[in-house]
């Protein structure tokens, strides 16, 4: 938002905590570029305002499902209480992927077939998704 800010020649904008709870939630597996854009537009629609709401964000973002768990969500809260940047909004989200990566695998008992079927990906896409994240496939067998 500081590279927003300075682009645009506004003061510097913040990100309230309701917005941050609702980037939080969402997946961005390898996307950082969705990540800025919605950051970036929400960073208009807020104008004058010197806080981001989460109003400003999309309508996609706002009703996005919360699927992770409770520990998972107080971990991500208390990482992201001091957000200053997308690169570390995508650092968490980067941290979310691989527990939820792991997670999986412990629920398949380290089977990449039955894991990839679960979650509706190919077996190579779950294989390059270990490798990005350094999951070894051992631990879980």
């Amino acid at each position: 938002m500081t590279e927003l800010s300075s682009e645009v020649g506004n003061t510097r904008k913040e990100l309230s905590e309701d917005a941050a709870n609702l980037l939080k939630r969402c997946n961005w597996p390898g996307n950082i570029r969705e990540l800025r854009n919605v950051i970036e537009r929400a960073f208009y629609l807020a104008e004058r305002s010197s806080t981001i709401m989460a109003d400003h964000l999309p309508q996609s973002i706002n009703s996005y499902p919360n699927t992770l768990g409770s520990d998972d969500q107080s971990t991500v809260a208390d990482s992201l209480n001091a957000v200053s940047s997308i690169k570390e909004i995508k650092h968490v989200s980067d941290e979310n992927e691989r527990k939820f990566y792991i997670r999986m695998l412990m629920n398949h008992k380290g089977n990449i077939s039955k894991t990839a079927q679960h979650l509706g990906i190919s077996r190579t896409t779950l294989y390059n998704k270990l490798k990005e994240y350094r999951i070894q496939i051992g631990k879980f067998k």
